[in-house]
């Protein structure tokens, strides 16, 4: 009886107003947890969490650790591998830890940011936003596109209270726009985001101090600072990876057209979620702040679509932004009508589920099948933790896929400063065209650097990619050892090697053991 009364206290309503909007979110974390600790990381996070331990122990971005994108998601992930080695974590696991806590604290930005002057934190957007953090990313968790849409999130809140003319407070606006410095850095496509939004609050408000807004003068400085650090730390990568990449890496690019096809199917059911809960169909208008969540997606999207791969993992912010308008849209309408929606209401709820629940799927899928890609994946680790603790490996290969979550799970090391021969498809695809020269040249230089690298060092594994359709190769046939043969170096490298099992599509190939020692 005691408890019923307390209940019904004005503290215990308000205590419990407080915690509702929170418990989806807090079991969105839980799932989480579940859903991506027992598994190995991403291909590309666990190759950039590769890097970022070499980048601890003293390498240098551009030497020890080469890559194509800017330095700043690895170097944002030292703080993982940090945790790994005080907290005798898994460096897998400690990034993914990492990652949920990012998302964490994104999100009670985000809640903040969302509260209306004394009331109550808004339910929907919050579970919203946790399930774009959280279970959205699927397959892709801790990808550069979803840590930009968790450090993203609190600056779109708070362009959209400057574009309702509600007030933001200096501290807020500079943990936001710091948030949202290191988001717009991690590729520079994504710079079309805070462009974008900041036009479109100037345009809204027909005040032209918008452009100096506390929030946007801090992106500026965030990316001073980060272009003055690769200048500084990585100037390898600015002198030599960049000029390369920018001859050869274009073999992996498609036709504009296609890539935006594809995306926008991917799309779609997002966006037809929050055009019915439109002034139109909804008889609502939707909220400012998803008003600016909408148009950050379509930005997003337009990132993506530049980019020119096609992979749908550059399309998830766009995605993740334009679900949390529609969420916020329906919460728009419930606090106006209550929970007696129209059909167009209903339908929406629908898409928006149909939106957050493909990408899990997809990857829950996979992970049930036994040819899927995280089988391979753990063929692979049982491979390497058979080769022994902390055997070095190598991978022919055009993509860090399986091999990287696989290094990285099983203790392995990987021996190369590059994830792969990222250079060669540009190479084999321009077969003899004169005026390719400079694209073939950056290719060799990149090959004859791995061969000559192995073969003052050979490792215990080199794994071979053996699919007949490779990453970049535009789909055409291409064998490794074929082209590989007759290269300088390369027969007196391979002398030491020996055929054992595959593992799923990959070739495996372990030293010999030399006189007097032992595998």
């Amino acid at each position: 009886m005691a408890s019923v009364e307390l209940e019904d206290r004005p503290q215990g309503l308000e205590l419990r107003r407080a915690v509702t909007p929170w418990l989806p979110a807090g079991l969105m974390l839980c799932l989480a947890a579940a859903f991506y600790l027992p598994f190995p990381l991403n291909h590309d996070a666990a190759w950039i969490v590769i890097g970022a331990e070499r980048l601890l122990d003293g390498g240098a971005f551009g030497r020890e650790v080469i890559d194509v994108n800017p330095p700043l998601a690895w170097w944002l992930s030292v703080p993982g591998v940090v945790l790994a080695r005080l907290g005798g974590i898994a460096p897998g696991a400690a990034f993914q830890l990492y990652v949920l806590a990012i998302g964490l604290g994104s999100l009670v930005l985000c809640a903040h940011l969302l509260r209306p002057a004394g009331g109550q934190t808004p339910a929907m957007p919050v579970a919203a936003i946790a399930a774009v953090f959280w279970l959205l990313p699927a397959y892709d968790f801790g990808q550069r596109e979803h840590l930009m849409a968790m450090l993203a999130c609190p600056y779109v809140l708070v362009c959209a209270r400057r574009g309702s003319g509600q007030p933001v407070g200096p501290a807020m606006a500079v943990v936001c726009g710091g948030l949202g410095g290191l988001a717009f850095c991690l590729k520079p496509y994504f710079l079309v985001i805070p462009i974008g939004l900041t036009l479109y609050t100037v345009l809204r408000t027909r005040r032209l101090g918008c452009l100096v807004a506390t929030e946007n003068m801090v992106i500026a400085l965030v990316g001073a600072a980060y272009f003055a650090a690769i200048l500084r730390f990585a100037p390898d990568y600015v002198s030599v990876v960049v000029p390369e990449a920018m001859i050869a890496y274009g073999a992996y690019a498609n036709a504009l057209l296609p890539v935006a096809r594809s995306y926008l199917v991917l799309l779609a059911p997002a966006v037809v979620a929050v055009i019915l809960l439109s002034r139109r169909f909804s008889g609502e208008p939707l909220p400012v702040a998803g008003g600016y969540m909408l148009f950050a997606g379509l930005l997003a999207a337009i990132a993506a679509v530049i980019q020119q791969k096609g992979w749908s993992y550059h399309i998830m912010p766009a995605i993740g932004f334009v679900v949390i308008a529609t969420a916020t849209g329906l919460a728009g309408l419930v606090s106006r009508r209550g929970w007696r929606l129209n059909p167009a209401a209903g339908v929406a709820c629908v898409l928006v589920l149909l939106a957050l629940v493909r990408p899990v799927q997809a990857h829950l899928r996979d992970l049930a099948s036994e040819q899927g890609n995280q089988a391979v994946t753990a063929e692979l680790i049982a491979r390497l933790n058979e080769a022994g603790p902390k055997a070095s490996v190598h991978a022919f290969i055009t993509s860090p896929r399986n091999v990287h979550p696989a290094v990285l799970a099983s203790g392995a090391r990987w021996v190369d400063v590059a994830c792969c021969a990222y250079l060669l498809p540009a190479h084999i695809l321009d077969g003899d065209v004169s005026s390719h020269l400079a694209r073939r040249a950056a290719a060799m230089r990149q090959m004859q650097g791995i061969i000559e690298r192995l073969s003052s060092a050979p490792p215990d594994i080199i794994l071979i990619d053996d699919r007949p359709r490779k990453l970049g190769f535009g789909g055409i046939s291409f064998n490794y050892l074929a082209w590989l043969d007759g290269k300088p170096g390369f027969a007196e490298l391979w002398s030491k090697y020996r055929e054992e099992e595959r593992a799923g599509h990959f070739r495996v190939f372990a030293r010999k053991p030399t006189l007097g020692s032992e595998r």
